[in-house]
């Protein structure tokens, strides 16, 4: 059993490296290559920067689904079509701040609430190795590094159903 317990070491620090990786990737973009969208299309950021303009436009009295009206919200978007309460439960935390800055808060709480859906549903196990392999599937998977990338707020519902599955 020791044995196995070094290995889950040994997987938890190479989930921490990877992570690492994934995130200073998003800054200096050198995954790039592995993927249509972060080599060609310039999508950084896309999904996530429709929340805070959705709780902007609501304080400033428009449609919350007002995407592309002025001002713009960062360098880009998509329309807003999450539940509206994503506008305040999110935008009202983000809104305030600078489009890029918001976009890498959010991606690190994003990576935190993937690492807390990954804890969840490792501890329904008991060998060590095998919790330690859900949180590097969870945490350092390619779809993982894309929904970080756009910005895209499906993290909370990963945790959703991760506490749903282990319940």
């Amino acid at each position: 059993m020791e044995k196995r317990k070094k290995i889950a070491v040994a997987i938890y620090t190479a989930t921490a490296i990877w992570c690492a990786v994934l995130l200073l990737s998003l800054r200096f973009g050198f995954l790039k290559g592995f993927f249509y969208d972060t080599m060609y299309a310039h999508v950084q950021g896309i999904d996530f920067f429709p929340v805070a303009k959705s709780f902007r436009n609501l304080l400033a009295g428009r449609s919350i689904f007002d995407t592309f009206g002025a001002p713009m919200y960062g360098p880009y978007a998509t329309w807003f079509l999450y539940h509206p309460a994503a506008s305040i439960l999110l935008g009202l935390w983000f809104g305030a701040m600078a489009p890029w800055t918001a976009y890498c808060t959010w991606t690190v709480l994003s990576l935190a609430l993937m690492g807390v859906a990954a804890w969840v549903i490792a501890r329904c196990g008991s060998d060590p190795v095998r919790k330690a392999l859900v949180t590097l599937l969870m945490m350092g998977s390619f779809p993982a590094f894309i929904m970080l990338y756009v910005g895209n707020v499906q993290a909370v519902v990963v945790l959703a159903v991760a506490l749903i599955l282990a319940a």
